[in-house]
Order: structure tokens, then C-alpha cells, then sequence
């Protein structure tokens, strides 16, 4: 019954505390933790103690894996106090869940949440398989990088796919600190998308 908290810091101890914090536990709350990464340094804290509203969790989305003719391992995150990242893999389900481009994820998590919500009211879920959605996030999130420096280095702007609207967010945070670059949307519904553009062209750069 994987449940855990992650967390970054300077040290072991800090980034222990940090997730605890993070996650509304108290910081001498007895736990275990795994490296995740060393550069940076980031964990995976794991509470010692049971937390019963999360073996419901765990419960529904295994009864609804089950008459779906499956077996699930379900591992949640506790990202914040009432905010959960729920990560199912399954044994032969995940690319029919998933579908393509993530289509079918869609309509899976936003159910899942709504049966999820009926035994935790307070509560906020994201709802994923087989971790897609990061691995999806972490791919939007380098392509938006490698094209903001294109865009610097040729003074020419470039529009990205169409993203959810969660996925933008986290493009646009990622690139909050890149200096010579705005981003900005076009397009409505499901065709929005973001486009990269540098504030000054080269030549204007070089006083050309």
C-alpha cells in the first residue's frame, strides 16, 4: 500500500521535513524515506503510521479496476493537505485506460474523481495511469525549453500542440525564468495553444 509524501532540500533532513510540512504532517512524525534523486536531492517519505481515508481510496479504484476484469496496484502521493496524486498500474488495462494521446485517461480520471470525491468530500484528486501524465508533463515541459532557446536563438517565434489546460500551467511555469522569451495563447477550446516568442531578434540583440 504505497503512500508517501516527496520532497527537496539541501539535506536528507530538510527535504524530510520540507515533505512533511508540504503535506500537513507534523515534522517529528515517524517515517522512512528513499532517495529519488541526488541532483537535486529529492525523496520519497513514507509515514510509519496508517492513514484509514486512504485505504478507501485505495479500495474504490481497486473494486472499479476489478469489474473492469483487472488487478491494480494503487500508489498515492499526498502532494497537500487534502490533495492526492492517485497512480494506478494495472496487470493488462493501462493502454486501454490511458488511450490514445490520452483521451480515454480523460474520461477515466474525471469518473474515477467523482466516486473518489463521494467517500472524501474535502478532498482534491489527480487521477493517473501508469504515471502518463508526469511522463507527459516532463516531455511538454523539455520540449518547451529546447523550443524557447530555439526561438532565442533564431528571433523567430513557435507556436506548441495543443496541451490541457493543467499541462500549460506547468509549461508556462517552467519557463517563467527563461529571460528574452514571452509565451502566450491562441486559439479556443481544445485548440489552444501556447506560443514562444522572443522579446528581441538577434540582430537587435547585436545592435544590427
Amino acid at each position: 500500500m504505497p503512500r508517501y509524501i516527496e520532497g527537496t532540500g539541501n539535506t536528507i533532513e530538510e527535504a524530510v521535513k520540507n515533505a512533511l510540512e508540504k503535506a500537513g504532517f507534523d515534522i517529528n512524525e515517524e517515517v522512512e524515506y528513499e532517495l529519488v534523486s541526488e541532483n537535486p536531492l529529492r525523496i520519497r517519505v513514507f509515514l510509519k503510521r496508517d492513514l484509514p481515508e486512504l485505504d478507501v481510496v485505495e479500495e474504490e479504484v481497486k473494486k472499479f479496476i476489478e469489474k473492469m476484469g483487472g488487478k491494480a496496484t494503487v500508489f498515492i502521493e499526498i502532494m497537500e493537505p487534502n490533495k492526492y496524486y492517485v497512480n494506478i498500474k494495472t496487470r493488462r488495462l493501462d493502454n486501454l485506460l490511458i488511450g490514445k494521446g490520452g483521451r480515454v485517461l480523460r474520461e477515466f480520471s474525471y469518473l474515477m474523481a467523482i466516486i473518489l470525491k463521494k467517500k472524501m468530500p474535502e478532498a482534491t484528486f489527480v487521477i493517473d495511469v501508469a504515471n502518463y501524465k508526469r511522463r507527459r508533463e516532463n516531455y511538454l515541459i523539455n520540449k518547451a525549453i529546447a523550443t524557447a532557446k530555439l526561438a532565442l536563438q533564431t528571433g523567430r517565434e513557435y507556436t506548441l500542440d495543443p496541451m490541457e489546460a493543467s499541462e500549460r500551467r506547468k509549461v508556462k511555469e517552467a519557463l517563467k525564468g527563461m529571460e528574452g522569451i514571452r509565451v502566450y495563447t491562441v486559439g479556443r477550446g481544445r485548440d489552444i495553444r501556447l506560443v514562444i516568442s522572443p522579446l528581441k531578434k538577434p540582430e537587435e540583440e547585436s545592435g544590427a
